[in-house]
């Protein structure tokens, strides 16, 4: 069972060692009201724009949706590995041919590869289209924009002039820390300390993401992973100290069900 508390963006702390931690770090968020077939509680068709750090986050949604009485469910993503928002900016603006294409409507997995961002979008009238910063590149804010190009700005303009639904949503994802015995260049930045990298997480979410007007949520992965972490589970969630092991997977797909 999910408590309240692991959907918040305010993380219970960990160092990954065995002490706790207190952050602050909070955010307002306002109800959604409209009528659409989203709103219904039957329908749930979302595409993720990602890295496999987003794979990690809906590899059981499509199973959790259904086991929480949605009957219409589709879950289709977009991957590609370490994908950055650049490198999506990228494949957009050119039409490279660049994606791994996973949907599941069925229950199971299927899967085109080598095609463009396009495809995908076009695929189906997708409802909620989820996009995410790659886990190396997610809490630096350097990355999110170049000279006068904002990446997120420049890929949602894409997107919207693609999708067939003019009324989907944008939600952000949220990835999370590394596991606090990780060896990675990037994770040097933080002092290899799986708070700092968290907190810097939080910093550049606020500084970069929520900031934006057309996200209709933000997916809490990062902060329900770290909460996990505080309790007698421990920092066990990965199989490989970065990507989510099936109960990380979880966890993470319950945090983005219940968003």
């Amino acid at each position: 069972v999910l408590c309240a508390s692991t959907l918040t963006l305010c993380a219970c702390g960990s160092n990954g060692r065995g002490t706790a931690e207190s952050t602050t770090n909070t955010t307002n968020t306002q109800p959604i009201v409209d009528n659409s077939p989203l709103c219904d509680g039957n329908t749930l068709k979302i595409l993720a724009i990602t890295s496999s750090f987003g794979l990690n986050t809906t590899q059981f949604l499509y199973d959790i949706a259904k086991a929480e009485g949605c009957t219409n469910v589709i879950v289709g993503r977009l991957y590609g590995s370490g994908c950055t928002l650049e490198r999506h900016v990228d494949n957009a603006m050119n039409s490279n041919n660049y994606y791994e294409y996973t949907k599941n409507s069925t229950g199971k997995w299927e899967q085109i590869n080598n095609i463009p961002m396009s495809y995908g979008l076009k695929d189906e009238d997708w409802d909620i289209i989820f996009i995410q910063q790659s886990a190396d590149q997610s809490p630096d804010p350097n990355t999110y924009a170049l000279a006068q190009t904002d990446y997120i700005d420049t890929l949602v303009d894409y997107v919207n002039k693609n999708k067939t639904n003019p009324n989907a949503r944008f939600v952000w994802n949220l990835t999370w820390a590394f596991q606090n015995d990780c060896v990675r260049n990037t994770f040097e930045k933080y002092n290899n300390d799986q708070m700092t990298m968290y907190n810097a997480l939080i910093s550049t979410l606020k500084e970069k993401v929520i900031v934006k007007d057309f996200y209709s949520a933000i997916i809490p992965t990062g902060t329900a992973i770290q909460n996990v972490r505080t309790s007698f589970i421990g920092d066990t969630l990965t199989k490989d100290t970065l990507h989510l092991n099936n109960l990380g997977r979880a966890i993470a797909g319950y945090t983005a069900y219940a968003t």
